[in-house]
This record gives structure tokens, sequence and C-alpha cells, in this order.
């Protein structure tokens, strides 16, 4: 069974965070690390989420969203198979890593993986995913248009001991 560590950066996400971590917690066919850092909720959100078994949880101060991921990334450690990103505000599919890990294949490459969005409203119900067609994904449209969210990324060991390792 693969390890898959998944990093949430949290911000007053009481509304909808038990339905996200317990949808992430029960991915089929891996065995999830769910590491969440509290970016300085005023909410309840960190006490709803820490005694869940699976779930690391470290408080910090507010920098924000991209600073709490990356913190976690340098954090996290390098045993996993696999990484991901997660938003505090999504609920998963019950096959998402799975997914992205067939995607990927077990390879010493560095692979990373993005998807398209299933966009739904409070109650999940479908509205439309984001992209209808393939978006441009040209290095120039991935850097500058933010065509890849950061939320359906995946990505593989080797993949990760590189990215950890920038300052």
């Amino acid at each position: 069974m693969y390890k898959v560590a998944v990093l949430m950066s949290t911000y007053n996400g009481e509304k909808f965070i038990r339905d996200q971590v317990d949808s992430i917690l029960n991915q089929a066919g891996v065995e999830v690390t769910l590491y969440v850092r509290d970016d300085g909720s005023t909410d309840r959100t960190a006490e709803l989420i820490k005694d869940v078994p699976g779930v690391k949880l470290t408080a910090g101060e507010n920098v924000g969203v991209g600073n709490s991921f990356m913190q976690m990334v340098y954090d996290v450690p390098t045993t996993f198979d696999y990484y991901a990103f997660a938003d505090q505000d999504d609920c998963w599919l019950s096959d998402k890593l799975m997914n992205a890990i067939y995607k990927i294949g077990d390879t010493d490459e560095l692979k990373l993986y993005a998807s398209n969005q299933t966009l739904v409203n409070a109650s999940l119900d479908v509205i439309r995913d984001r992209y209808s067609t393939p978006p441009d994904y040209s290095y120039m449209q991935t850097i500058c248009a933010n065509r890849l969210a950061g939320c359906t990324f995946v990505w593989n060991n080797a993949f990760h001991n590189l990215i950890s390792t920038f300052d």
C-alpha cells in the first residue's frame, strides 16, 4: 500500500474542515498521513481536528497560504511514496489519490500530477468542471496564468526530495 503525505494549510475553516479531513483520510488504496498547519485561525478549525487519528497538526502565526504550504513542504519527512496538497474547504472523491498515483506511475523520475477540478456548491451538488476543454499548459501559461490548481497536485518522492531542499 502506498504511503501518502497530504499537506493542508488552514485558516478559519471550521465550516468545512471535518468533511474535508474525513474525505482525505478515507482515500481508497493508500495509507494517508494528513499534515495540517493552522495559519493562525481565530475560529475552532484546529480544535475540530486536533485529536483526529491520522492528522498531524501544527499551529503557527499567520504567514499566508503560500508560505504556510511551503513550510510544510520543508518540514514533512521525505519517507513517503507520494505527496499532495489539499485545500481546507474541498471534499475529495475516494479515488483521487489512486487516480493520480496511477498516472504518475512507480518511477524515480521527477513527477508532478495536476487535474481538472469539479466545482460544487456548499451542499456538494456539482456545478461544472473548471475546464470544459484542456487549457494551454505551455511553460509561460503555467507560470504566468495560474492554470494549475495546487489543490490538485500530487507528486512523487523524487520530486519532493528536490523541492524540499529549496530555500
